[in-house]
C-alpha cells in the first residue's frame, strides 16, 4: 500500500464498520486473525478491548501457571466483561476460539497458541467470524498470542508489543510488522490511570 492509498483508506475508515481504529494509523480489520507476539502480547489485548464493548472470549491452554487476574486487568476492562476458557489441548483451543467466532456472541475472541496453527485453521477462524457476522450482525475481531517471535501463516496483520518502563513511565513499544491496512512502524504507548497515549 503506497501512501496516497493509505491516506484513501484512512480518510474512509469512519465510514466502514469493518475496522477497528486504535488510533490514527493502528487499524484491525474485523472478521480476521491478527497476530500479536512479545512479553506485552496480552497488555496489547486488553489495550484493544478497551475500544470494544460486550463479553470478552479469552482461550487459553490450561497449563499455563500464569492467569489474568481481576486486580490486573481493571485499569484496562471491567473484568466482568471476561469470559476466560481453559484448554487442555491445542487443536481444541483453535476448535473452541472457531465456536466462539461462529456464534456471534462476542466482537473479541483471544486465544493464546504455543504452537503456531496451520493455514488451513487460520482461514477456518475467518471464515468462521465472517458466519458469526450474517448470523447476529455483530463485528468480530480475532487476536492470536503467540509465544515465539510471529510467522502465523495467514494472520491478517502481525504485532509485536514489549514492557519499556521507566522509573517514572509506564511504557510499551508497539510494532506493527505486516498489515494490509497499517503500514510497518514503531509507536510508544504511554499509560497511566486515566488513559493510554499512543505517539511515534
Amino acid at each position: 500500500m503506497n501512501k496516497m492509498q493509505y491516506n484513501n483508506f484512512n480518510n474512509n475508515l469512519n465510514l466502514n464498520k469493518k475496522f477497528l481504529k486504535m488510533d490514527e494509523e493502528i487499524v484491525f480489520s474485523f472478521e480476521r486473525v491478527h497476530e500479536i507476539f512479545g512479553n506485552s502480547r496480552r497488555t496489547c489485548a486488553l489495550w484493544i478491548a478497551t475500544k470494544i464493548n460486550g463479553p470478552i472470549i479469552w482461550i487459553r491452554p490450561n497449563w499455563f501457571s500464569d492467569q489474568l487476574f481481576p486486580d490486573g486487568i481493571i485499569s484496562w476492562v471491567n473484568p466482568g466483561r471476561l469470559i476466560t476458557i481453559s484448554i487442555g489441548s491445542s487443536n481444541d483451543i483453535l476448535w473452541a476460539a472457531e465456536e466462539a467466532l461462529r456464534s456471534g456472541i462476542s466482537k473479541l475472541v483471544v486465544l493464546e497458541v504455543t504452537t503456531h496453527p496451520t493455514l488451513k485453521s487460520v482461514r477456518r477462524l475467518n471464515l468462521a467470524a465472517e458466519i458469526g457476522r450474517k448470523e447476529r450482525d455483530n463485528h468480530a475481531l480475532c487476536l492470536m498470542l503467540t509465544s515465539q517471535n510471529g510467522g502465523v501463516q495467514g494472520a491478517e496483520s502481525r504485532w509485536s508489543m514489549s514492557m519499556q518502563h521507566t522509573a517514572r513511565e509506564t511504557m510499551w513499544k508497539l510494532e506493527c510488522i505486516k498489515s494490509r491496512h497499517t503500514p510497518p512502524s514503531t509507536w510508544k504507548l504511554e499509560s497511566n490511570l486515566k488513559k493510554t497515549t499512543v505517539r511515534k
